[in-house]
């Protein structure tokens, strides 16, 4: 069965739009009221409350009309994984290229808010395959491309850092001849001390050498 909708944007972050839909005839009277009653809690940022009726919808109705808002309402709760299985399940189920567009987009805008942006990319390239002229799904498309762009750029410079910081860590810093130790005297000072102390022991040394060779010839000597 065919139906059509009007499209309400959603804001996400500053540039990024995400579908809301609309029914515009009714599959039963129950999942209308509520998908309607959802859609209203949803523009008034209610969507915990636009949650519970969507799922409501589902349990009277299984359309993907359903689901798809339901996604977005998950999505507002940051409930990404979540979201992204409902549209995955509506992707299995759906071969309406106009239908699949707006999945990817909206999968684009999920993966993109987990940081997952080259997952994001060929989500909104797949929508595009679906819909080339979708002007919102080119315009995140380019955005979540910048990003990584950037993003990328940033890591190389990082690395690059990190590799100098590992060159300058295995240098060797030269010896300052003035750079003083604990005790207060630089290396300049602590060798001319060491100096003075080996001279002074050969001294000694040569010292007590005479003094036990003048002692041994005292010995053997007579007095007659």
């Amino acid at each position: 069965m065919n139906m059509s909708w009007s499209k309400s944007y959603m804001p996400f972050i500053t540039i990024i739009l995400i579908f809301l839909l609309e029914p515009s005839f009714i599959y039963g009277q129950q999942d209308i009221l509520h998908i309607k009653k959802g859609n209203e809690f949803y523009k008034k940022e209610k969507y915990k409350e636009a949650e519970l009726e969507y799922r409501k919808a589902i349990k009277a109705n299984d359309s993907w009309v359903s689901k798809f808002n339901l996604a977005n309402a998950l999505y507002n709760q940051k409930k990404y994984d979540e979201a992204s299985a409902i549209l995955n399940e509506i992707k299995t189920n759906n071969f309406n290229k106009d239908i699949l567009s707006k999945v990817y987009h909206n999968q684009g805008n999920i993966y993109l808010q987990q940081n997952e942006l080259k997952k994001s990319i060929e989500a909104y390239k797949n929508a595009l395959r679906a819909k080339p002229d979708d002007e919102e799904t080119r315009y995140n498309l380019a955005y979540a491309m910048k990003k990584l762009e950037q993003v990328q750029k940033n890591s190389k410079q990082n690395e690059k850092s990190n590799e100098n910081k590992s060159e300058n860590q295995k240098e060797p810093k030269p010896e300052d001849q003035n750079q003083h130790s604990k005790d207060g005297i630089n290396k300049k000072e602590a060798d001319q001390i060491l100096d003075a102390l080996n001279r002074n022991e050969k001294d000694l040394r040569k010292n007590l050498n005479e003094k036990k060779e003048n002692k041994k010839n005292s010995s053997n000597s007579k007095d007659w």
